[in-house]
């Protein structure tokens, strides 16, 4: 029997749309000063790893893996090779006039923006810049004022959270209860209710996610990637053929296991013991974030939202992780020298 409230699922093109966000996201951060991992692992080999040699090694495989993405998407959700979804296309192509009326419709049944929405987007914009200055690695940001405090990026959020919605909050109820008497009793009145939330929250991912980041805390705290890293790695300041390969692997693997910025944070000080030809490989390897939506806490969100079942997320990713472990693999060990010098001094 069906659940009447349950969100349905979306259609094969509408879920090529959504991962196409998920994946384009994923790519960009690749290259990004701004974002994690590549902050994390800045922070992990401090002094011999630059965001510009990340940037530099990062650039082929960004390029390639876009045109990857772009193709299997269309392969798989949109119909490029024919099919049903093709043919479902062409007839939606063909009452454009229609759809086009149906938007304009909608568009003038909901009015002008009300101030709700006009919040929102204003909570988006302040949110990227706060995001985009915290620790940018070229210039200064809020976040290196004090360097013995760790700022990271829920310092923000919760800050907005407290300024946008715990002190309204606060002054609704005050205003609500003690200012006034109310002639009816009853709660005060809220921002977001708590029923519209927990309809719309994706728990099942936000769950998932939480056991992901329990993974490698766990593989951390019981020692398994200290073992790995000694019995795999070495010191030897030259490239090592099969240390190279086992740490890309073991990089690839945790990141498809557990958010890769939260992988760069607890385990890479650990990885580090393993030495270059085995520190390196996994440490590009974190990017490697397609096959399933728990390796970046964002593309999590945007598929619970969407409501894209982890198998199709693993059937999207699967050519894409395999593609971008073998470019990423392969211009790390080509650029390694020239991109990080300080690592093999």
């Amino acid at each position: 029997m069906k659940n009447p409230t349950r969100k349905p699922y979306p259609t094969r093109p509408v879920i090529g749309i959504y991962l196409t966000c998920c994946y384009t996201g994923t790519i960009a951060a690749c290259l990004s000063p701004f974002v994690n991992p590549n902050g994390s692992i800045v922070d992990a080999y401090w002094g011999f790893f630059r965001t510009s040699g990340m940037m530099m090694i990062m650039a082929g495989p960004t390029i390639l893996g876009l045109v990857v993405m772009v193709l299997w998407i269309h392969i798989l959700f949109l119909g490029l090779f024919g099919g049903s979804v093709k043919r479902d296309l062409a007839e939606l192509d063909g009452n454009r006039a229609g759809f086009k009326q149906t938007i304009a419709d909608r568009k003038e049944a909901l009015g002008p923006w009300p101030v709700y929405p006009i919040l929102v987007l204003l909570l988006i914009i302040i949110t990227f810049l706060l995001v985009a200055t915290r620790k940018p690695r070229v210039f200064r940001g809020w976040g290196d004022i004090n360097l013995k405090i760790e700022s990271g990026y829920s310092v923000a959020v919760i800050g907005m959270a407290i300024l946008f919605f715990a002190l309204p909050a606060n002054y609704l109820f005050c205003r609500y209860y003690v200012c006034r008497r109310p002639t009816k009793e009853g709660t005060a009145p809220s921002l977001l209710g708590w029923k519209a939330v927990n309809t719309n929250t994706p728990w099942a991912d936000i769950f998932m996610l939480g056991a992901a980041v329990c993974c490698i805390f766990c593989a951390q705290t019981c020692g398994f990637i200290a073992l790995v890293a000694e019995s795999m790695g070495s010191n030897e300041p030259k490239l090592d053929g099969p240390q190279f390969i086992a740490g890309a692997l073991f990089g690839t693997l945790l990141t498809n296991l557990s958010p890769g910025s939260t992988v760069a944070r607890i385990a890479l000080p650990t990885i580090s013991r393993g030495g270059a030809s085995f520190a390196l490989p996994f440490a590009t390897a974190l990017h490697n974030q397609f096959l399933l939506p728990v390796s970046c806490p964002a593309n999590l969100i945007v598929a619970g939202w969407g409501n894209i079942r982890p198998f199709q997320f693993l059937l999207a990713g699967s050519v894409l992780a395999i593609f971008m472990f073998i470019t990423i693999t392969g211009f790390t060990a080509l650029l390694a020298s020239s991109a990080i010098p300080f690592f093999f001094n």
